[in-house]
């Protein structure tokens, strides 16, 4: 009842979700290529899954967490998904703020990116397929 949206904010607030949607892409790679060396890969993805959702304030707000660390939860990238997109729409944060997740999400981007490359040049390396 009674919340402000700035409907104006709208298309930076798609442009940094769509980014945030490049990052989370590179993270879930990364995720996968475990699967050259360990047999239940897939259970790392629930557990991204659900790091991601306590990181971006899904199901813990941000704003409940005490201020250091919510201050370091808002300045890494997976922040970008909910909590500053809500809070740029409604007011809470600035445009500082917003670009700060831009440049974190593209730092986690490239980091998670070259960490992916690796462990999927190592595997492509230790990898014997056996055909049928």
């Amino acid at each position: 009842v009674g919340a402000d949206l700035h409907m104006e904010r709208l298309p930076l607030v798609l442009a940094l979700v769509v980014f945030y949607l490049l990052f989370v892409h590179t993270l879930s790679f990364c995720v996968a290529c475990l699967a050259f060396f360990l047999n239940r890969a897939g259970s790392f993805t629930g557990v991204k899954n659900l790091a991601i959702w306590v990181l971006a304030g899904e199901l813990i707000p941000l704003d409940l967490y005490p201020e250091p660390f919510k201050t370091w939860l808002i300045h890494l990238p997976f922040s970008a998904g909910v909590y500053v997109p809500v809070a740029y729409l409604s007011g809470r944060v600035g445009i500082e703020t917003v670009y700060q997740s831009f440049f974190s999400i593209a730092i986690g981007t490239v980091v998670v990116g070259l960490v992916a490359r690796g462990i999927w040049r190592m595997g492509l390396r230790a990898y014997t397929g056996t055909g049928a």
